[in-house]
């Protein structure tokens, strides 16, 4: 492939057709209430695709609010006027390598005046932050693998400890909630899958292949996690990623609009943008971003559009990163908890938590899941993999190809939320995303140990405390205490 052929994935914004404003010209901050006045014209939006395609972009995905658009480089410099150059993200997490991807070397561009009238912005999108790998077709382990260290399984150790086992006693197990995870890939032929009666359907985003294949390991295993909590529920996977071509998996925003489709109830979110400077890919000093990125203004604009529609969102708050969207106020942010073999509980330093500088008064997390420790990059779930994923391959205590990892952090803590948010929504669905994340922040389980990742919060490890505290929010989620409030 010429350099000049390299893909594009950008996300499309119009002027609203009540305040004449588009997302990325809004200088105040958004909120689900007042989304609705920047959804545009569908003739705008027929216009501007309609023009897009005729400089050789292609619509890959859809909302009410915006579309976005895969190209060319060549197309995307000569139809907005500037240079795209190779950037490249490093995340937090040692094992993770660069993410490539490109981006213009001055964020500002003039739009050609026939795409310019119609549109309000065209920024390429952030990458998320994990990588796909091809993956082995070996059949997985029908057992796990005995491990001697202390660990975590599922379903049992993590629905126990959440308390959600005292309320599938009740009957409840999410029955006819629809959540939606959108995740690098789900490989539900695995045995532990297989073995259950679990209500799971998959469907690709734009440019994913392989529907029944999950090379990365990630999704899998976050959907073990969920299933853990709430086993009754319509699950629907959202794959990404796209073994053949990573530069062709689909971004996170593309996944969101395919997960709108399914009218969930729910969406979890185990990936993230680390919002620190960073320089050639590395981070300056963990210095927070003050203003959030005009190429996330679409992402913020969609997920409040479906907050707004009444969809709860849980996100991960990162392992160390700084992490969009979970600093969004509307969203569920995830933090970690850390529960040992005697039942004592302090604040995972796996994971972040932070004061937002971007959202000022938001700390991050709201709430917690069960999540690992630092010492050992976060070991702590055994959970089901695609033999020969990556992450089978990478943190795997015993064999590389056995089709079970070792592993957790803040994803984990996402998709168990998820559960706890669809355990709720069976007793009564009348419950708004702010019901829901007022009814369990009221009632998790304080944390009065331990502290948080420091590289989240510009060096400096967070202390857990009595009542509320910017570590762990309120607490360890407690589903059972939840549910009896609700």
């Amino acid at each position: 492939m010429s350099n000049s052929d390299q893909p594009v994935k950008v996300a499309v914004t119009f002027k609203g057709a009540k305040n004449g404003i588009g997302l990325t010209k809004y200088a105040g901050r958004l909120n689900s209430k007042m989304i609705e006045d920047f959804i545009p014209d569908p003739n705008d939006i027929a216009l501007g695709i309609q023009r897009l395609e005729e400089k050789g972009f292609v619509v890959s995905s859809q909302n009410d609010l915006l579309i976005t658009v895969r190209g060319k480089k060549v197309d995307y410099e000569k139809s907005f006027k500037t240079e795209l150059t190779p950037h490249s993200i490093k995340p937090y997490i040692e094992y993770e390598g660069l993410i490539p991807f490109l981006y213009p070397l001055d964020t500002t561009w003039e739009a050609d005046p026939l795409i310019d009238e119609v549109i309000d912005s065209a920024y390429i999108q952030w990458p998320s932050i994990y990588t796909d790998r091809p993956s082995s077709e070996n059949e997985p382990s029908k057992n796990p693998p005995n491990i001697a260290s202390y660990h975590l399984r599922v379903p049992s150790d993590v629905a126990r400890i959440l308390n959600a086992t005292e309320v599938h006693s009740q009957g409840v197990t999410g029955k006819g909630i629809r959540v939606a995870m959108i995740d690098s890939g789900f490989y539900f032929n695995h045995p532990y899958f297989q073995e259950s009666s679990y209500n799971t359907d998959v469907t690709l985003a734009a440019g994913a292949t392989q529907l029944q294949h999950d090379g990365d390991g990630h999704g899998t295993a976050m959907a073990a996690n969920l299933l853990a909590v709430s086993p009754g529920v319509d699950f629907i996977g959202i794959k990404l990623t796209n073994e053949e071509n990573d530069e062709l998996s689909a971004t996170l925003l593309e996944g969101i609009n395919e997960a709108l489709k399914h009218e969930p109830d729910i969406i979890s979110i185990s990936l993230s943008s680390d919002l620190v400077r960073t320089v050639r890919g590395s981070r300056v000093g963990n210095v927070h971003r003050t203003t959030l990125p005009c190429s996330l203004k679409a992402l913020e604009g969609t997920l409040l559009m479906a907050i707004n529609e009444g969809i709860t969102v849980v996100c991960a708050s990162g392992n160390g990163e700084v992490g969009f969207p979970a600093m969004m106020p509307e969203v569920i942010g995830a933090g970690g908890v850390y529960v040992d073999e005697d039942g004592r509980m302090e604040a995972s330093n796996y994971a972040s938590a932070f004061e937002s500088k971007i959202y000022i008064g938001r700390n991050v997390p709201d709430f917690c899941g069960l999540t690992g420790m630092a010492e050992n990059y976060g070991k702590y779930i055994l959970l089901p993999l695609q033999v020969g994923s990556r992450l089978d391959r990478l943190i795997d205590p015993t064999s590389g190809r056995d089709g079970w990892g070792l592993l957790s952090g803040t994803s984990s803590a996402t998709a168990q939320i998820a559960g706890v948010c669809a355990l709720l929504l069976e007793k009564n669905g009348s419950l708004s995303p702010e019901d829901l994340k007022s009814v369990i922040k009221s009632n998790c389980k304080d944390v009065i140990h331990g502290s948080s990742n420091p590289a989240s919060n510009q060096g400096v490890a967070l202390l857990a405390g009595l009542g509320e505290d910017v570590a762990t929010g309120s607490g360890l989620v407690d589903a059972f205490a939840a549910f009896n409030q609700v």
